[in-house]
């Protein structure tokens, strides 16, 4: 047997991610399947067998962390969160998810209306997010959107650190901050935190893939 036929599933990542599969022997130049936080996404590869042995890595990194790698040829293709700038790298929009709120479920329910939850009635919560090193035009577009609604949501995370489901969790749950997280996300949610839609939808998280410009249209995608 010279070769293998592999369907490669990638599912509860906490962060944009990608998986390689490749023979043991050599480093691989492309990832085989990415995929958003919470996403599942599966791919077909048919991987060359060098003395029985197959390696599968599994990465997951920062938009910023992504370009630098993409700019360095250490990454085919990325899943990021923004436009990367300058005319090294392109990228393309596959898909956009409106953002909801991750509250403490009483909270939610005194602040919700039919249409959901506006913005302006999360003003004096704390949000939880994540460090603006790792996407710094993403970061700066939702601080714009929280401010022009009233909201100040303090300083960023600390650079490094990393926003967790559990972490999400756990300071929503304590009923004093909020979190954005899209519908439909795979994280089991106990009942003392729920997640609620954005009236007007105001938030929109757009990931595409993005490589270096003369590969664009690259297949790996979400």
């Amino acid at each position: 047997m010279t070769a293998v036929v592999l369907n490669v599933t990638g599912l509860d990542s906490t962060a944009a991610t990608y998986l390689t599969v490749a023979p043991a022997s050599y480093p691989p130049s492309v990832s085989t399947v990415n995929f958003a936080a919470g996403e599942i996404r599966a791919n077909s590869a048919v991987v060359p067998l060098e003395g029985g042995v197959t390696r599968v890595r599994g990465l997951h990194m920062s938009t910023a962390e992504q370009f630098a790698a993409l700019s360095n040829g250490e990454l085919d293709v990325g899943l990021v969160r923004e436009h990367p700038i300058g005319h090294d790298l392109d990228a393309v929009l596959v898909a956009e998810e409106p953002l909801g709120v991750l509250l403490a479920t009483e909270l939610a329910a005194k602040l919700g209306g039919p249409d959901g939850l506006r913005l302006a009635e999360l003003a004096g919560l704390d949000w939880v997010g994540f460090p603006r090193s790792g996407s710094p035009v993403w970061y700066d577009e939702i601080v714009a959107i929280f401010r022009s609604h009233g909201l100040d949501i303090g300083p960023a995370a600390p650079a490094g650190q990393s926003l967790i489901a559990d972490v999400k969790l756990a300071t929503v749950t304590a009923g004093g901050a909020f979190a954005l997280a899209p519908p439909g996300w795979s994280q089991p949610m106990p009942d003392s935190a729920t997640w609620s839609p954005l009236a007007g939808n105001p938030l929109s998280g757009a990931p595409g893939p993005s490589g270096p410009r003369p590969r664009t249209g690259a297949t790996s995608a979400i």
